[in-house]
């Protein structure tokens, strides 16, 4: 048995971590620029426009975490065995694997 099919369930719950921390670090730095663009003077500085880096970095870490699931879901099809005890997890991730199932379509 192939070690990434075998650790597959790990691998998929570390991905899946990672997209959801990144996404609550998107928001929050989402949360930081609405709240500097009140004001005409809060969007010249430098905590917006360092936010509105982050949530550049943090949309692009968690396109690359789906770029992963899917190449980890063509070399094992884990998406296939969703049934099985060990994916039971993938619920606590519903969000995530709803985005994922969307965009494989």
């Amino acid at each position: 048995m192939d070690l990434i099919t075998q650790y597959s369930d790990i691998i998929l719950k570390k991905i899946m971590m990672k997209i959801q921390k990144d996404k609550k670090s998107k928001e929050r730095a989402e949360l930081v620029k609405l709240e500097m663009a009140e004001t005409g003077a809060g969007v010249r500085s430098s905590r917006h426009w360092k936010a509105a880096a982050n949530i550049e970095f943090y949309y692009n870490e968690i396109q690359k975490g789906f770029d992963q699931i899917r190449e980890l879901d063509q070399q094992t099809g884990w998406s296939q065995k969703l049934h099985q005890d060990r994916f039971k997890f993938v619920e606590k991730y519903k969000e995530i694997l709803d985005e994922y199932m969307e965009d494989s379509e």
